[in-house]
């Protein structure tokens, strides 16, 4: 017999996972301390070791390729990551914009925000409707390679998929609020994780926006040019033959981000 859970009881995990989310664990003296043992475990572990950064950096040649190269060809897969990581890393300032890149960062917070959070959407202006148009100081030729990429930088930016490190959000910083904001060895401890976080974080954005941008191509190739899909989201293969170009945007921003998360 096929086991299912009633409407009651998803109704009740919801308002449930809602609650934590909102005003955090019940035991609140267990949860600050918790968070202090996981950020101190954090900052000495993984945060202040570079080596983690790089490790971490594996898992595209490791899952990601393989996975990809298995669905869609692994030549393909290998052009499409190739891209997607140039494209990626083609948003950090280039030596000439930044010639003593160094110690432009450390004496400008604004531009070590811009420097740690380094990704697809830098390319992109974002309106008040949530519209995103290319940069117009960008070259024809970066505006060529960019211009199809809107949609999937679109829904992963809704998603928040281009946003920090899922670690700093599992360790608890910044959740506070205006209590943690009120207490100075809560915000100590903040900045200090997330200070130490910056390769690991950086390492991780890098990865996500890598898989994004190549499964998106990926698979808006194959909706393109075969007659037939299969939507890993539904289970099932969807004729392409009929659908307009905005619906197949969609089929492949669909695929792409089921894939990334």
């Amino acid at each position: 017999k096929k086991l299912t859970a009633s409407f009651e009881q998803v109704k009740a995990e919801l308002l449930r996972r809602g609650k934590f989310g909102r005003m955090g664990a019940d035991s609140k003296g267990i949860e600050t301390y918790a968070k202090l043992a996981n950020q101190i475990a954090f900052t000495f572990t993984i945060g202040t070791n570079p080596s983690s950064a790089i490790v971490n950096l594996s898992q595209i040649p490791l899952f990601v390729y393989p996975y990809l190269g298995a669905k869609y060809g692994y030549k393909e897969s290998y052009s499409a990551v190739a891209d997607a990581r140039s494209i990626v890393t083609g948003s950090l300032p280039s030596s000439k914009e930044e010639k003593n890149i160094i110690n432009t960062i450390l004496n400008d917070k604004k531009k070590l925000k811009n420097f740690v959070d380094f990704g697809i959407d830098n390319y992109y202006n974002v309106d008040k409707d949530g519209n995103f148009t290319l940069r117009d100081d960008l070259s024809t030729e970066k505006k060529n390679e960019l211009k199809d990429l809107a949609p999937i930088v679109k829904a992963a930016y809704d998603r928040g998929l281009l946003g920090r490190s899922t670690i700093l959000e599992s360790m608890g910083i910044e959740e506070g609020g205006r209590e943690s904001r009120g207490r100075p060895l809560s915000r100590a401890l903040d900045r200090v994780s997330s200070a130490s976080a910056i390769f690991f974080n950086s390492a991780e954005r890098f990865n996500r926006q890598v898989t994004l941008v190549s499964t998106y191509k990926l698979a808006l190739n194959d909706i393109n040019t075969k007659p037939r899909f299969y939507d890993s989201v539904k289970g099932e293969f969807v004729n392409t033959k009929d659908l307009s170009t905005e619906q197949r945007q969609a089929l492949a921003v669909s695929e792409s981000v089921y894939q990334t998360q």
